[in-house]
């Protein structure tokens, strides 16, 4: 069956055809192409807009075709381990938010991918999910109680009132928004989030660059060229959520290899840890790469966790 699409030159082609390599090859030609031209529009207009759109639609064919042919499931960010540690952020906030056991949570997510977080918090009780994608092609089957918005972050929570979200989950994503957006985009998700709100940031760091497509064609310590637009350290990100009104709260610690876990609280430990990880991240930059990696991944450097007060 062909399966025919629209190159930004213009070109049409037959992705069917296609080898495992050529794919690839045009999956990172064609986001390069995208990213380039995305970031040549203005900020929040409505041509980056569709160039995004455009973009991801494409880039999804290709992963679809991949995916069929080499018989592996596309995960887009969702892991067990992300869903144990919303779990334990929603219990902290009921557990610290007085009128949070009087009331149903409002969670919202951002990038939703295949839609497998939301269908899973969608089945506990006294909790509303919803969120949304640039696309939601991959997003099936979920439930009627689960709320789903297609557009960009940015798009659909300027229709949603402030203070409406409890806790909001973004994971890669952070650093699929364009620079010249973050900020922003940062303030509005604040006003969106309700008094003792949590945000959980999840998002590649930049010491394991490049984590997009460009990790194919070029090696290790290359700035990403793709629709990962920035890649950044656990200081930055954690910089923008405090320059942006938030208070990091926590941040996991301590990865158990064998159990596949991370331990994450929210008391002194919690604080001194981020502290911690704030001063020796950039140790790894002169690192081997494979101490380098156990060390931003067996840490969690890649995720945090703010309140808005």
């Amino acid at each position: 069956m062909s399966n025919v699409l629209t190159r930004l030159t213009g070109e049409k082609i037959d992705i069917a055809n296609l080898s495992i390599e050529d794919l690839n090859r045009t999956h990172y030609e064609e986001e390069v192409a995208y990213a380039n031209e995305i970031l040549k529009a203005q900020p929040f207009s409505q041509r980056r807009l569709l160039l995004a759109r455009e973009g991801y639609k494409f880039i999804t064919e290709i992963m679809k075709e991949v995916a069929a042919k080499t018989g592996k499931k596309l995960h887009l960010g969702s892991r067990k381990i992300y869903s144990e540690i919303i779990i334990k952020v929603l219990n902290e906030y009921r557990q610290t938010d007085l009128q949070s056991n009087r009331k149903v949570i409002q969670f919202f997510e951002a990038g939703i991918g295949t839609g497998s977080i939301l269908k899973e918090l969608a089945l506990l009780d006294n909790i509303n999910v919803s969120g949304c994608d640039i696309i939601i092609d991959f997003a099936s089957s979920l439930p009627d109680n689960v709320k789903v918005y297609e557009g960009a972050v940015y798009e659909v929570l300027s229709t949603l009132p402030d203070s409406s979200i409890d806790i909001f989950y973004w994971n890669d994503v952070f650093e699929h928004i364009a620079v010249d957006e973050i900020n922003p985009l940062l303030e509005m998700i604040y006003s969106k989030m309700s008094h003792n709100g949590i945000i959980i940031t999840i998002t590649p760091n930049w010491h394991l660059r490049p984590t997009d497509i460009t990790a194919k064609f070029h090696p290790q310590g290359t700035e990403a060229k793709g629709f990962h637009f920035k890649e950044y350290t656990y200081n930055e990100v954690t910089d923008l959520l405090e320059n942006n009104g938030f208070k990091v709260i926590s941040s996991p610690y301590i990865y158990n290899l064998f159990a596949k876990k991370y331990i994450l609280n929210f008391n002194k430990m919690a604080l001194l840890n981020h502290k911690i990880k704030r001063i020796i991240e950039p140790v790894a930059a002169i690192l081997p790469f494979f101490l380098k990696r156990y060390l931003i991944l067996g840490f969690a450097f890649s995720t945090s966790i703010a309140k808005k007060y």
